[in-house]
């Protein structure tokens, strides 16, 4: 993996699949099931919400798949809101390209929501 380069990004599942968000989500699914942009609210899971919303989730007959394309904005038109402990501040989301990321795509999979 090499930073900005567009290569996908793999993450450890073991906040994620226990993530009431994707619990919730998961528990929908018969094998073979895809939901589409599933967005929700940052408040039902700070966390997740500042890596992966919206996010895809698809059931597959050896568990889940948890994915987002990651594509920054480059227009300067769309803030993002870090809601910090004290106060609510917001960046703009081409900051990021002070470093030229590339789009990608980030992948999670597990066998189980239990």
């Amino acid at each position: 993996l090499s930073f900005g380069a567009g290569d996908t990004l793999y993450l450890d599942s073991s906040y994620i699949k226990k993530s009431s968000v994707i619990l919730t989500e998961a528990s929908k699914l018969k094998i073979g099931d895809t939901r589409k942009r599933m967005g929700f609210e940052q408040k039902a899971d700070g966390r997740l919400s500042y890596s992966l919303n919206p996010f895809r989730i698809t059931r597959t007959s050896h568990g889940y798949v948890v994915c987002q394309w990651i594509e920054f904005d480059r227009t300067g038109k769309v803030p993002n809101m870090l809601n910090l402990v004290f106060t609510e501040i917001t960046v703009q989301d081409e900051i990021v390209h002070a470093f030229d990321c590339e789009p990608f795509w980030v992948i999670c999979k597990f066998a189980s929501i239990k």
